[in-house]
Parts: structure tokens; C-alpha cells; sequence
């Protein structure tokens, strides 16, 4: 058994207990039937058994985080993912990016969280800022979560800038994003190595390998 909710596009499954996903786990969750399904595993996820994603249909999105050390995947599973021209998402130079390589899947950078600091239950709430990707346009994203005024806090409020096709070229980028982002954020947006890290990464894979927006063909 695994835990699961839905948030936005993805289905979060989850393991606390052991950290695996077994193949035949009950998929008895309703969205797991929908017309396209995403799914995210949650970092404490570190093991995905053999034949559990080809009994997905309808599979668009797989999320795979850094903390991953073993997904299984048997020919059938293969076969599933390239019938349903899955997107597998995840950072740059990780197992995620390294299993789209192997398989010849397609492979799209996922949201990037450059800052998170603050307490939801303090006056000025938690701050939140992340990179956010779809396959055809991605978004810098500040959030601010907070009690409402009634508890003293400022109530939060959240909103989200676009950002050019290419940003990921443009030289300036880091002070651009300073100056779309809350003011909060200006120190962490410069001084972010796992932004860095994207940056460079995107500006050779966009450069080199065929791509439709934001979505690596391997």
C-alpha cells in the first residue's frame, strides 16, 4: 500500500513506512483512471518495483526526484511508456535524466525550488519561490503562505511571472529574476547553486539535443 493525494496536475504517492512501491500495489485512488495522469513520487520514495507503471494507462507525466535509487522497470514497462510518449521529469545530470537517456523517453526539467524560508505561523508567513516548467512555457513563481488576519498574519498570496522561451541564454537572467521576484528573494535568486546548475545544464541540452519547448527527446 501507498499514500497518495492530488495537487495541481501530479498525483503524489508516497511511503513512509519502507520507501518502496510495490508492483502490485492497489491502484484504487479515482484519478488513477483519468484521461491523463501525472505522477510524482515523494522523496522519501527510494524504490519503484518492476511492473507497477505499466498498470497506469493514460501515464503523461513521471515525476522522479533525486532521492530515487532504484526504479524498476521491465520490458513491458518500457513498452508502456513509449506507447503513451510519457514525459519523464525530473533535474538535470539525476537518475530521472539518466533513465529518459537509457529508455529514449522524453524528459522535461522539473519545478525548481530556489528559495524556502519563513514559518506559516509567524506574522510574515512562509516564502516560497520556484521555477516552475510546462511543456511549452515556464514560470517564476513567488508564494507567500501565511495565517490569515484574523490569526495576525498577513494572509499570504501568491503570483507567478513569464519567462522568455530562452531564458536559460540570456546572460542577465539572474538579475531579471531578481527584479520579477519579491524582494525577499533577491540574495537567495543570486546566491542559488542549484539554479546555476540549471542554467548551465539547459543552455547545453536545449542547444544540442532535439526539443519541442521544454521537453527533451532522447
Amino acid at each position: 500500500m501507498f499514500d497518495v493525494f492530488c495537487w495541481g496536475r501530479w498525483l503524489h504517492i508516497s511511503n513512509d513506512e519502507t520507501g518502496v512501491i510495490k508492483a502490485d500495489s492497489p491502484l484504487t485512488y479515482p484519478h488513477f483512471n483519468e484521461k491523463v495522469v501525472c505522477i510524482r513520487f515523494d522523496k522519501k520514495v527510494e524504490c519503484v518495483e518492476a511492473g507497477f507503471v505499466s498498470r497506469i494507462n493514460n501515464l503523461s507525466q513521471l515525476c522522479i526526484l533525486p532521492t530515487m535509487k532504484d526504479f524498476g522497470l521491465s520490458n513491458g514497462d518500457i513498452d508502456h511508456l513509449h506507447q503513451n510518449d510519457t514525459i519523464i521529469v525530473g533535474y538535470f545530470n539525476t537518475y530521472a535524466e539518466d533513465l529518459a537517456k537509457k529508455h529514449h523517453l522524453r524528459f522535461m526539467p522539473a519545478d525548481l525550488t530556489i528559495s524556502a524560508s519563513g514559518d506559516y505561523f509567524t506574522q510574515y508567513g512562509k516564502y516560497i519561490l520556484t521555477l516552475r516548467f510546462w511543456e511549452d512555457y515556464a514560470a517564476l513563481h513567488n508564494d507567500c503562505r501565511a495565517q490569515g488576519s484574523s490569526a495576525g498574519g498577513m494572509g499570504g498570496g501568491e503570483h507567478s511571472e513569464d519567462l522568455d522561451d530562452d531564458f536559460f541564454n540570456d546572460p542577465n537572467i539572474i538579475e531579471k529574476m531578481v527584479n520579477l521576484a519579491w524582494g525577499c528573494f533577491a540574495s537567495d535568486i543570486r546566491e542559488s547553486q542549484p539554479l546555476k546548475d540549471f542554467l548551465a545544464a539547459a543552455k547545453e541540452r536545449y542547444a544540442t539535443l532535439p526539443h519541442e519547448g521544454y521537453v527533451v527527446r532522447y
